[in-house]
């Protein structure tokens, strides 16, 4: 873009896209309102039908670089590709349909540089409507400490978590798993790392868009893989056999036309402050966006 001076990144940030233009201008116009923090965006273009290219204005950052698949290969395979063309010293995540709060980056980096035990540091969910409206909220505890430690697999936010690159490459993702992967990479990351997260939301996830069964099999499919890829240890078929029962309940429930509850029964109500500054991010996500265009 212009008038942008490109520097060492600090954090990439690793974008995987498939068929998702719309919402991708989003997402990047909420990386442009990070400042203090020196980053670089890694968008893995995973087989779109229409391949991503620096014909949309969003995508004319020297900030941006874009890595084409040849074709649709996954999840994993495409957070993969992106961890390996990454060149900050740490990595973070970002979801095409999925926005960050301002000041999401530069808070992050603080408590790591304050706090240089902690291997890896998410943060929590402000869960949004299709119209960017505040539904709930994820990860956040009103009476807990600023920064939670030893976060288990299970309740670390996976998109938002900052991890050192060397770690990240150690762990790795399974470019076999075309769903679950996310999830997998927490799993075995926090068997050797400490793990973190600020007690504040400043990621919004658009869980309602991507809210469907075919996502609810595809999840099982992915704890199916890696319970054959784990020989089916007692640990993996555990997690299958309770991933099974929570996908009948949600398959069950969005055939009834009520997924939306299977959104809700995992978060809280919003409180007034975090309302309030919800609805200062959105403002400043659509003043980025007039200045994209």
């Amino acid at each position: 873009m212009k008038g942008t001076t490109v520097q060492e990144p600090q954090v990439s940030v690793i974008l995987p896209v498939f068929n998702a233009t719309q919402t991708l201008k989003v997402a990047l116009a909420s990386l442009r309102m990070q400042r203090g923090v020196a980053w670089e965006c890694v968008i893995v273009d995973d087989g779109s039908r229409v391949p991503i290219g620096n014909k949309t204005a969003s995508l004319r950052d020297p900030r941006i670089r874009i890595v084409s698949l040849s074709e649709n290969r996954g999840r994993g395979a495409a957070r993969q590709a992106g961890l390996e063309a990454a060149r900050g010293e740490w990595v973070t995540f970002l979801d095409a349909d999925d926005w960050c709060y301002p000041g999401r980056f530069r808070l992050q980096l603080e408590a790591l540089q304050s706090e240089p035990e902690i291997d890896a540091l998410s943060c929590g969910f402000a869960i949004v409507g299709p119209h960017n409206d505040l539904r709930g909220i994820r990860g956040v505890d009103p009476a807990g400490p600023e920064i939670v430690h030893s976060i288990a697999a299970d309740s670390l936010p996976f998109a938002p978590t900052w991890v050192g690159r060397e770690l990240a490459l150690r762990v790795g993702f399974d470019p076999r798993l075309r769903r679950g992967e996310d999830r997998d990479f927490l799993v075995r990351l926090a068997k050797v790392a400490h793990t973190a997260s600020l007690n504040r939301a400043l990621y919004a996830y658009s869980e309602y868009a991507s809210n469907s069964a075919s996502r609810v099999l595809g999840t099982l499919a992915g704890r199916a893989q890696v319970a054959r890829r784990d020989h089916f240890s007692r640990s993996s078929i555990i997690d299958l056999a309770e991933t099974g029962l929570k996908s009948l309940g949600g398959l069950a429930l969005i055939a009834a036309g009520r997924g939306d509850l299977l959104v809700q029964r995992r978060s809280r109500e919003p409180n007034v402050e975090e309302h309030a500054r919800h609805r200062m991010a959105v403002r400043a996500l659509n003043d980025a966006m007039l200045q994209s265009v």
